[in-house]
């Protein structure tokens, strides 16, 4: 379905405030053992619950410089979530922003200490969502239906 300029509307004026919540976790340890999924399920469950949702990258790699000025890279899960602040109208929107904000920054406290990393990347970034309409259906024919990429990729 081709989209037209009369079906695009941006009201440049309007704030843009929902927000995208991003957790990297190590999927594996410092000494190159695989972390069991269910610890990085666990984390995903949290924002899950406090998003209501969540997306999983299972891989996604991590690269720095080290002091010899050389690439490294590790293997991580991007943990992804959106505050969607149109569906909260009689929210406080910055009380609710500095609750997700503290949460999210436990949370890679807690990964941290419980994966021994010396440091979590966190973001928090305003975006815009919109939640486009599909076609429902309670089962898919058998042909599309059958593997959990969750626990095979992560």
């Amino acid at each position: 379905m081709a989209i037209t300029n009369e079906q695009i509307i941006i009201d440049f004026s309007s704030p843009i405030d929902d927000i995208a919540y991003t957790l990297i976790v190590p999927k594996y340890d410092n000494n190159n053992r695989k972390i069991k999924t269910s610890i990085i399920t666990r984390f995903a469950k949290r924002m899950a619950k406090q998003f209501n949702g969540v997306t999983v990258h299972p891989t996604v790699l991590g690269c720095w410089t080290d002091n010899n000025n050389e690439l490294i890279c590790e293997e991580n899960v991007q943990i992804y979530s959106i505050r969607d602040t149109e569906q909260l109208p009689h929210m406080d929107k910055q009380a609710l922003t500095v609750q997700d904000i503290e949460f999210m920054n436990e949370l890679a406290q807690e990964v941290g200490k419980e994966l021994g990393q010396a440091s979590v990347l966190v973001s928090h970034a305003r975006t815009e969502i919109t939640f486009v309409s599909g076609a429902y259906q309670p089962e898919l024919p058998a042909n599309k239906v059958g593997t959990d990429f969750f626990s095979k990729l992560i």
